[in-house]
């Protein structure tokens, strides 16, 4: 609960006695980003990871190795890294090929063939759809290994995931198959959250018990509900606060409409208010610098 006592402490408490106070310097867009997944999903394993911003390279976010107990030669990289909101399924295409481009002219791969792109849909750990493209590739790899791959693009909020699985090229019936239960396995396990302003306003209402409830909001409340959709707008009514806004520690109705708030940020990928990962899961953190996100969530390192 002490999220709960530092939220209303920003928000109630500390808006009365320091309005005199000039304002605090802006809060970046995302401070951390918490990569959280199960070190097993099904007969998948995690067996490595990589935090490229604990190497001075936010920018690159994590990679994880995964592979298959019951097949070990189906194996797949993970990324999830900043990419913008504003990104699309062509630019993450673009940014992909440019890569394996630049990887065959160093010398590491020989004899890229190129698949058509595909549409693939996949679904969210809650049941929601989750639209992308794949990708299919033929490569030679340095070791002269033969190498027939299915790279999966999708885009959620202000990150790229990029799950690459490969098999050996004898095995290219395998792996539309293969890839795409693995693919659908561990980008629906995944849970990413980022703690920061998330380029939002976190909008605190107090009204009178007579007052109807606001239809709308900064985050389109719906009517009736207290709690916007996304967790950035809550209204307060009087008679749920014990003596006024700095009792409001010891309403126990502002402490549910605040953790409805924070889980639904949660849900979002982008909260505004403390966050602890699971601790049941394997979770790699993603510092950024205070300048990294100064262009907005539309570009980062703008």
């Amino acid at each position: 609960m002490r999220w709960i006592a530092a939220f209303c402490a920003a928000t109630l408490a500390c808006a009365s006695a320091h309005a005199d106070k000039p304002p605090a310097r802006p809060r970046p867009v995302i401070e951390n980003t918490y990569v959280s997944v199960p070190h097993d999903i099904g007969s998948y394993v995690l067996r490595g990871s990589t935090n490229y911003a604990d190497k001075g390279d936010p920018r690159a976010g994590i990679g994880m190795k995964w592979t298959d107990r019951n097949d070990p030669a189906l194996n797949a990289d993970l990324f999830v890294y900043p990419i913008g909101e504003s990104a699309t399924d062509d630019d993450m295409v673009r940014e992909f090929r440019d890569g394996i481009d630049q990887v065959r002219r160093a010398g590491l791969y020989r004899h890229v063939s190129w698949g058509e792109s595909e549409a693939r849909t996949l679904m969210h750990g809650d049941g929601r759809p989750w639209r992308g493209r794949v990708l299919s590739m033929t490569a030679t790899l340095k070791n002269g290994h033969a190498v027939i791959s299915r790279t999966y693009l999708f885009h959620q909020g202000l990150y790229a995931y990029k799950l690459r699985a490969d098999l050996p090229i004898e095995r290219a019936a395998d792996l539309p198959a293969d890839a795409n239960a693995m693919a659908g396995e561990l980008l629906g396990a995944i849970r990413v959250v980022s703690v920061g302003s998330c380029g939002q306003r976190l909008e605190v209402r107090i009204i009178k018990d007579s007052d109807p409830a606001p239809a709308t909001s900064v985050a389109d409340t719906a009517a009736g509900d207290p709690v916007s959709a996304d967790g950035f707008a809550v209204t307060i009514r009087q008679s749920q606060l014990e003596s006024g806004p700095k009792s409001a520690l010891q309403s126990p109705a502002v402490a549910k409409l605040l953790e409805q708030a924070a889980a639904r940020q949660v849900a979002h990928g982008c909260t505004a208010l403390p966050y602890e990962p699971p601790a049941d899961m394997t979770t790699l953190t993603i510092h950024y610098p205070a300048d990294f996100w100064r262009a907005g969530s539309d570009n980062p390192k703008g």
